[in-house]
């Protein structure tokens, strides 16, 4: 992901199927509850799939979903370019179009009204 300025990915394994799982627990947590996005328009519920890996961010970014290991799974970085980059391992867009997972509907129904009140 060279493309994404001054990031590092770190790829993992993806278990498609914790959620079967006796006590499952996704591995995911809101790092930043008090952020607007988890105030009016997102829940952890609607971000909660599997992930495929985590970024490492550069300081000063807000990392906004964490992994319980303090990798990110959804962070704003406005530290690395003089404009503003949302970064997520999230990828609700190939998943709502397959129909089968629902957190993914209400992911983008949240996430993409944030976006376009520009409360970034």
């Amino acid at each position: 992901m060279e493309w994404i300025p001054n990031q590092r990915w770190e790829n993992r394994v993806t278990n498609f199927w914790w959620w079967l799982d006796k006590d499952a627990k996704s591995g995911i947590y809101l790092k930043n509850e008090e952020h607007d996005l988890f105030q009016n328009y997102l829940s952890l519920a609607d971000a909660t799939w599997h992930q495929h890996g985590v970024f490492w961010p550069p300081e000063g970014t807000d990392t906004l979903i964490a992994t319980d290991d303090g990798g990110s799974v959804l962070y704003i970085d406005k530290v690395s370019t003089k404009g503003t980059w949302i970064v997520m391992t999230l990828d609700p867009d190939f998943h709502f179009g397959l129909h089968f997972m629902p957190a993914t509907e209400r992911f983008l129904d949240g996430f993409l009204p944030w976006l376009q009140q520009g409360k970034i």
